[in-house]
């Protein structure tokens, strides 16, 4: 599933058996869920006169992959879980109050920015995934 150049309040994206590839949206929350694919989200942008941005994001049996290149300026919130994968943040200045444990099948990864609570436009992304691997690029 495809979901391009779309502008509303809410999007909400549901299947089964396919892959999710988002671009260009511009919202205030996005949930996007699936099984047996991969969900791949890119530029993402605040919906006119909204200063958060909620990305919800679940699969099993596929990776997720969030790429925020084109977000600059804005403060991070991550909550990631993933069983039988791994988590790789490249956000820079974050600060994790909950960095996982690397010998268990289970990780959990909770991250935010260091200017999180006082920055004007805020970016919060709720990821997990069951035998997949998580990734958030910036």
């Amino acid at each position: 599933m495809f979901a391009n150049y779309i502008t509303g309040k809410t999007v909400n994206i549901n299947t089964k058996n396919s892959i999710i590839d988002i671009k260009n949206i511009k919202t205030e929350k996005l949930s996007a869920f699936t099984a047996n694919g991969k969900i791949a989200v890119e530029n993402v942008q605040n919906i006119d006169g909204s200063a958060d941005i909620t990305m919800e994001l679940k699969t099993k049996n596929g990776d997720i992959k969030a790429n925020m290149n084109d977000m600059e300026n804005r403060a991070y919130k991550v909550q990631a879980r993933t069983t039988n994968g791994g988590i790789n943040l490249l956000i820079p200045e974050l600060l994790y109050s909950n960095p996982g444990k690397s010998f268990s099948p289970d990780k959990m990864v909770d991250a935010q920015s260091s200017a999180y609570n006082t920055a004007p436009l805020r970016v919060n992304i709720y990821a997990e995934t069951l035998n997949g691997y998580i990734e958030v690029v910036k």
